[in-house]
């Protein structure tokens, strides 16, 4: 009896599963969940019944639906218990939400969840994950999603997060500390960890590790998360547990970027993008294809660009993969290669807060803002938000920077051909390697008017 019910109208679909998507950690039954072959009104009848609670997404297509209408008068005629959560996906008529104007309603009757941006929309679902929580008690079907926990992090509360394994592990947030506490349960705790990021600790029977410093918070919580998935896996002490979790731990680190990897990789893309909106026009937005995964960060008819950033003193970039530096076919391929030193408060630095809100400002259509938060988020992994805490400041390292490279026959690389060619070629898959271009002298500025027509054509 933790289910939640969504009642929508098939027209609605598209943002009922985008709902869904941010109720992730609950259990949301909706009629896209109906098994094929079973009888929709019996099926639809049941879900309600061994509901605790019911969210209605109201518009026109909602209130025209024969099923909707059903659904409503069933869910209505609950008992208090049974917790009504109206959102206003369209503006719907004064006649039409009679119904709910004793209900409070998301976001309100006045503004609707379709006039929103993406960013207050996120907030939306917030409140609505709030109140649910706050309502009802609900089975978590999940390890607390790492939004939720951030919110206390951020307002330094002391606030217990249970996690879900058999151990009964939880994580705490407060005092400018984040932790994991284990109980000890008869194990031997006297466990010495050779790991800068934790201070150990024995309190009320817990073994804690606990971390102070707040920008490793996030990776650390997938540490805990690990600890607490192995103790349900396996029969080990506590020892053995916890030294194999943090083996498996750094072993995962060395594959993934880190945060500040990430956000400069980022700000690399993102002085580009300004970079083309500045010689082109916003609609250079749709040009950024690397969040998707396409085989190259931009593309402007038959050009590609690829960008690296580095803050090594030599101009020195990782190739991931022997794809990166091939161009498609009939296609041109330009690298450009960002040089950065760290520089705060400097008149002329840079930082992805920074690019994010000179290119918003810059972008008018609508259409465009959606695609470039979407690919922040996209490479980021997270809600478009997190661009305001990526907030360290750079400088260009050299006059000339950024530079752009043709990447052409001449250009130093490890091409598939030469790949192929490997005596073991079947039994590796694929290769990554550094590349340095510091003695290069081909490239050239991204500012000059030759890169620009370019651009252009």
């Amino acid at each position: 009896m933790d289910r939640i019910f969504l009642s929508h109208s098939s027209r609605n679909n598209k943002i009922a599963n985008v709902i869904k998507d941010h109720l992730e950690n609950f259990d949301i039954w909706s009629m896209s969940d109906i098994p094929m072959g079973a009888d929709y009104q019996e099926t639809i009848d049941e879900n309600i019944e061994n509901s605790v609670g019911a969210i209605l997404l109201l518009s026109d297509h909602f209130f025209n639906s024969d099923n909707c209408i059903k659904e409503m008068e069933t869910i209505l005629q609950k008992n208090d218990q049974f917790k009504v959560y109206p959102l206003l996906l369209s503006k719907c008529t004064e006649e039409q939400l009679e119904n709910f104007k004793n209900i409070q309603m998301l976001p309100s009757t006045s503004r609707s969840l379709e006039e929103m941006p993406s960013d207050e929309f996120t907030l939306q679902m917030k409140k609505l994950k709030r109140n649910i929580k706050h309502n009802l008690e609900v089975r978590i079907l999940h390890n607390p999603l790492w939004n939720n926990i951030e919110e206390f992090i951020e307002n330094n509360t002391v606030q217990p997060f249970p996690l879900r394994g058999v151990r009964e592990c939880k994580v705490l947030t407060g005092k400018g500390n984040f932790s994991l506490h284990i109980p000890i349960n008869d194990d031997d705790s006297n466990l010495e960890l050779k790991a800068k990021a934790f201070n150990t600790l024995i309190e009320d029977d817990y073994f804690i590790l606990e971390a102070s410093q707040k920008s490793l918070f996030r990776s650390i919580y997938s540490l805990f998360e690990i600890i607490d998935d192995k103790f349900t896996e396996t029969d080990g002490t506590l020892k053995e547990v916890i030294n194999q979790s943090i083996k498996e731990w750094r072993e995962v680190g060395r594959f993934f970027r880190t945060y500040g990897e990430i956000e400069r990789g980022l700000l690399g893309e993102l002085w580009f993008l300004n970079y083309l909106i500045d010689v082109k026009d916003e609609s250079m937005v749709h040009s950024w294809r690397g969040p998707e995964n396409d085989r190259h960060d931009f593309r402007i008819n038959n050009k590609e660009f690829e960008v690296k950033t580095t803050k090594n003193s030599k101009r020195e970039h990782v190739i991931s993969s022997i794809e990166q530096l091939e161009p498609s076919q009939d296609s041109l391929l330009y690298l450009i290669s960002i040089q950065l030193s760290p520089s705060p408060n400097s008149p002329t630095s840079l930082s992805v807060k920074k690019l994010s809100a000179e290119i918003l400002s810059k972008v008018q259509n609508k259409d465009c803002i959606d695609v470039f938060k979407t690919r922040v988020e996209q490479y980021v992994g997270d809600s478009f938000n997190v661009v305001d805490k990526m907030d360290s400041e750079f400088v260009f390292s050299t006059e000339n920077d950024p530079l752009y490279f043709c990447v052409d026959e001449n250009f130093p690389k490890f091409k598939r051909n030469e790949y192929e060619q490997l005596l073991y070629s079947d039994n590796i898959s694929d290769i990554s390697y550094k590349l340095n271009l510091h003695s290069l002298n081909t490239g050239k500025q991204c500012v000059s008017d030759e890169f620009k027509t370019i651009v252009q054509t």
